[in-house]
């Protein structure tokens, strides 16, 4: 400091610095004081630097709940409490100081004078230990109370920084670091230069003044003290996006036949619908490996080590073929000149445990050559939404685009086996047991990647993925990577280099324009003929079909903080204008279904859109159909509760809100004699199924599973459809908040829309390849090809309850029960397993996948938890915790 400048001390009352620049003591006049007060960790044994995440919380909180009812006991929250303490802490904490100041009177009761009642923690303690504890409960207790003021989802960012700036062997940092740190991470969340310089000069200046006897290093508390405040009163950002972008009143706009994309209408675009990870990711490998100029990339989630290529003779020796792998062939593209740009969406460890998968991408991505640029996006003040597009484009010519992430265990075929014996499909731990530590696995992959989580994959099922992308060829590709360079450009302006992992000022530019190096052949398509031949059926369009007279416009969610620009819904308005010109049927294959109906929790208007139309066939006497493919559960059990509020479960509240079924259902009573619908029940027009899996493994032994259905797709009177990343919910389509990246496509006469939907439903109602049996289910508005539909699924959901205790079933209605009876079947060996099975010989008679989902099942779930207020609210307001 300049000599105008006085050595700072602290306050002990106010936890002010004294004794600085007139401007400093100006500046400083800004933050909230900060006190020191002992909390639940605290009393634990375990300090600032150590707590866990909410998510590591979560994880020994599922291994303390001994019988899954999603509550500990107090028997239970006592050894979750020590195990905390073991594991994080010093070990050191019992709970008889906590008894003994009850026994004395500290309960809280109006005069006593314990110690309970001058130590909230301890009195949260007891509390804890008096009554049962949901997981809500113990995570507010935890990580609820703010730290020196600061809200804690700072304090958690404030941690990870910290962490990763501390040299082995040192829990503090020098005043430099501190001071470094602090205007990095304030840069980051758009405090101003100046202020961001001022904590950081009080960082530098400042000796400790809450714990730590080296007067030249600082802890983590003193920092979060001085500089936590500062973040959390000036940071635009902190209360997860207030000051971003304000929330629209009322609902989402429903129908004005407008869809108000950035890009375009493209006339007569070659497009082939891909299914599965096996075709999804193989058209990606191959639009990589014809790369001469450019590659761009975008994704949620990216571990970029996975072997693309898999087959019975490779086997698990896949993880060495250099040939199918995205490393070995982007260091060739980058060494012949090729330009490769990746955005990844920034992963926080607190919302997701596959954190460390961003920055194991940059390090192994970057090194390998300087035409390869990693940038993950946004800064760590950004909680509650995240980047959902997922692509590939090269050349600004080709494209793959929808649903899938080049990550962990969506590599799948249209078969989901769930037996691999020659790791011709999974060759290791990118496709998770049933049953296992999602955590344990990412630690495992770290350690040793060719290393199998599955001991035994000819005797152990895994579980199944489907998803579904499209490939694209000419000027929409060129849109997917203006969308791209748009994404890029305005990360160049928001961002600055954090914990120096990449987000660095010199992010290079990419160009207005690229030298194409040869122009695109017109015959080119998703994959060679060779590939083609050796991938499963089912995956790739017929090769007959013409893939040239497609409209399609591409269509994205976009908004301030993921794209610098106003928002756009043109996604969500594909939806509904797609769904609003259906005369015979809708079909919709989604991870999640919540829209405004059921509880009214969503904005989105998809439901309502949906209900226009059958309100139409009904007044008008038309044959119309809705099928809805859903997961049977999926990883947030609030999500899937809104789900089957939505289609299937009306609500329990004194409003009585209807769920669509329902609705559905009081239309028809309006059909008069002579109508079609005359006398019809809703389960005439509308089926909700998930998918199941069924196999034999090499022993003989017969096994099921679920199949988790991950696809974003909706197709309406093999005339339109609509494939891309977003979720029917209000985080993919209000625009403010997830980013997301979709195609919608009009059928131009080549039956390209109406081929995809009958590979899918070849595969769900196992009908012949060939399409032998398609005028079964060529008109899916028709009774006939309903019937089939329902007779398939109805009649697996039987068989699947007749031989398991464990499948959906109307006699399963908590979630509690369900996961109890799924966790005793996984936890069996694979011989109890077939002997906890009737007649399991019998599952060889199961059709295709097809399951109808039972109306009653989970039914009796009324849980609402901050889950679900934090992924759907949208209540600008409050930190996350996901």
């Amino acid at each position: 400091m300049g000599n105008s400048e006085s050595k700072p001390s602290s306050d002990p009352g106010t936890g002010v610095l004294m004794g600085t620049s007139t401007k400093n003591n100006f500046f400083l006049a800004k933050l909230p004081p900060f006190t020191s007060s002992t909390d639940l960790f605290e009393e634990l044994g375990v300090s600032l630097l150590a707590r866990p995440s909410p998510t590591e919380l979560l994880e020994l909180w599922y291994e303390h709940d001994l019988d899954h009812n999603e509550v500990l006991d107090v028997n239970e929250m006592h050894l979750y409490l020590k195990a905390i303490s073991a594991r994080w802490g010093d070990g050191s904490w019992s709970e008889d100081g906590i008894e003994a100041t009850w026994s004395e009177g500290g309960s809280g009761k109006e005069g006593s004078t314990s110690s309970v009642d001058s130590k909230p923690s301890q009195k949260l303690l007891g509390d804890m230990l008096q009554t049962p504890c949901t997981w809500e409960d113990a995570r507010s207790a935890l990580w609820g109370t703010p730290v020196y003021g600061v809200p804690s989802p700072i304090v958690l960012l404030f941690q990870r920084s910290f962490r990763k700036k501390c040299r082995e062997g040192f829990t503090t940092l020098t005043r430099v670091e501190a001071s470094n740190l602090a205007r990095h991470l304030l840069s980051s969340a758009h405090v101003s230069k100046e202020d961001a310089k001022m904590v950081s000069k009080c960082l530098l200046n400042t000796p400790p003044s809450i714990c730590g006897n080296d007067v030249n290093r600082v802890t983590l508390n003193d920092f979060v003290a001085r500089a936590g405040p500062t973040y959390a009163a000036l940071s635009p950002t902190h209360n997860a996006f207030a000051g971003l972008e304000e929330e629209p009143e009322g609902d989402l706009p429903l129908l004005d036949a407008k869809i108000r994309s950035f890009a375009p209408v493209r006339d007569e675009t070659d497009v082939e619908i891909l299914n599965c990870g096996e075709a999804i990711m193989s058209a990606m490998l191959h639009a990589i490996e014809n790369a001469t100029s450019e590659i761009m990339m975008s994704w949620w989630e990216f571990c970029p080590d996975l072997p693309v290529v898999r087959n019975e003779s490779l086997g698990a020796n896949a993880w060495d073929n250099e040939n199918g792998t995205l490393p070995s062939l982007l260091k060739q593209k980058a060494s012949e000149g090729v330009k490769i740009y990746i955005l990844l969406w920034n992963i926080v460890d607190v919302v997701m445990p596959t954190a460390p998968l961003v920055e194991h991408a940059m390090n192994t991505l970057e090194k390998i050559h300087p035409n390869i640029t990693v940038v993950s996006h946004p800064g760590l003040n950004v909680w509650t939404h995240s980047h959902h597009q997922k692509f590939v484009v090269v050349d600004r010519g080709i494209a793959v685009l929808g649903g899938l992430d080049f990550t962990f265990k969506r590599y799948d075929t249209p078969n989901h086996p769930l037996f691999d014996p020659d790791h011709a499909v999974h060759p290791g731990v990118d496709l998770f047991a049933v049953g296992t530590g999602y955590m344990e696995h990412i630690k495992q992959y770290f350690q040793d990647k060719k290393s199998d989580v599955v001991a035994d994959r000819a005797e152990v099922a895994g579980q199944n993925w489907q998803d579904v992308s499209v490939w694209l060829k000419g000027d929409a590709a060129a849109d997917v990577a203006l969308n791209f360079r748009q994404r890029w450009n305005w990360v160049r302006r928001d961002t600055v280099e954090v914990f120096g992992d990449g987000l660095r000022n010199g992010i290079p530019k990419v160009p207005m324009k690229i030298r194409f190096l040869r122009k695109l052949r017109p015959d080119i398509k998703s994959v060679d003929d060779d590939t083609r031949q050796n991938l499963t059926s089912g995956g790739l369009p017929d090769s007959t079909v013409l893939k040239k007279a497609c409209k399609i416009q591409i269509i994205r969610s976009l908004g301030k903080w993921s794209g610098g620009m106003s928002t756009e819904i043109s996604h969500y308005e594909a939806w509904i204008v797609a769904i609003g010109g259906a005369k015979d049927y809708i079909y919709i294959e989604q991870q999640y279904f919540i829209s405004n109906m059921g509880e009214g929790v969503a904005k989105n208007r998809v439901a309502e859109a949906i209900l226009l139309r059958a309100k139409d066939a009904i007044e008008n006497g038309r044959p119309f159909r809705i099928y809805v493919v859903i997961p049977t559960v999926v990883e947030t059990e609030p999500i899937s509760y809104y789900t089957r509020r939505t289609l299937l479960q009306d609500g329990d509240d004194d409003q009585g809100e209807l769920c669509l079924r329902s609705r559905i259902g009081v239309l028809l009573k309006s059909a008069q004699s002579g109508n079609y619908w005359y006398g019809k029940g809703p389960e005439c027009m509308m089926s909700v199924c998930s998918l199941f899996s069924v196999d034999q493994s090499s022993s003989g032994r017969w096994d099921v599973s679920d199949i988790f259905v991950h696809s974003k797709v909706l197709v309406v009177d093999d005339r339109v459809a609509v494939i891309g990343s977003a979720n029917v919910n209000d985080r993919s389509f209000v625009g403010f908040s997830d980013s997301e990246l979709g195609a919608i496509m009009w059928d131009g006469g080549d039956g390209s829309i109406r081929e995809f939907r009958l590979r899918l439903w070849r595969q769900f109602l196992d009908l012949p390849l060939d399409g032998d049996t398609d005028d079964l289910v060529a008109e899916p508005g028709s009774d006939m090809a309903f019937n089939v539909w329902k007779e398939v699924a109805g009649d697996n959901q039987t068989l699947l309850s007749s031989v398991t205790n464990f499948t959906p079933r109307d006699s399963i209605t908590s979630y509690s029960q369900f996961q109890k009876l799924k966790k005793e079947y996984q936890a069996l060996s694979p011989s109890d397993k077939a002997a906890s099975l009737v007649e399991p010989e019998r599952l060889k008679e199961m059709q295709g996948q097809l399951v109808t989902f039972p109306i009653k099942f989970l039914g009796d779930q009324k849980k609402k938890s901050l889950m679900m207020h934090i992924v759907e609210s949208f209540d600008l307001t409050k930190p996350a915790f996901l």
